[in-house]
């Protein structure tokens, strides 16, 4: 099977991307308990030398687009309360390739709660499908989505117009993000710390 019908695979099947010899002529031999006898590929995972991994070369070319997130940053968020008021609160973000460089997963730390994401370009849908989790009190949700001029623009629930979360003013030292539209609900200033 090819890159991309593995990279399919993968989207229901984690396990695939990082296991080696799954592929044409892949030289994997079974010992007697009938286990694989091919090394596991981990070529591009977080390692020493590449603490936070390195894109596959085999990956879709939009995996770019979020190389700004790659790192460690410092961040201040804003979220509006119920009754109308604002909370600010600092937040780490942190963010490294992962399944052998075809996929972004993202922690973020509060005084309060903590979310990972799981970013994976979708080629043949033509766009990034975001997994989405948090804790404490558990929250899961499925973002899509993708380049809208020049902001990274993801909704939820199958819409594809009206607000959505928002990644602009994406550079090498940092980005903005907020959700909802003009009168975002949570707004976060992320600056890069390595």
């Amino acid at each position: 099977m090819d890159a991309s019908v593995c990279f399919r695979a993968v989207v229901g099947v984690v396990a695939c991307m990082t296991l080696g010899g799954w592929g044409p002529g892949a030289a994997a031999t079974q010992d007697s308990g009938g286990r694989s006898g091919a090394e596991p590929n981990v070529t591009y995972e977080p390692n020493p030398a590449y603490p936070y991994g390195r894109p596959n070369p085999a990956a879709p070319a939009e995996l770019t687009q979020f190389a700004f997130m790659i790192g460690e940053f410092d961040c201040i968020d804003e979220i509006r309360q119920r009754d109308g008021t604002h909370k600010s609160f600092r937040a780490i973000w942190n963010a490294h390739y992962f399944l052998n460089g075809f996929g972004i997963q993202d922690e973020y730390w509060t005084p309060d709660f903590h979310t990972s994401n799981i970013r994976i370009y979708d080629p043949e849908a033509g766009h990034w499908k975001i997994t989405f989790f948090r804790m404490p009190g558990y929250q899961s949700g499925v973002w899509e989505g993708g380049l809208e001029g020049d902001d990274l623009v993801f909704r939820s629930g199958g819409r594809t117009s009206g607000p959505g979360l928002t990644f602009y003013q994406r550079t090498a030292e940092g980005f903005k993000w907020h959700s909802g539209g003009d009168d975002p609900g949570w707004k976060s200033t992320c600056t890069r710390r390595r």
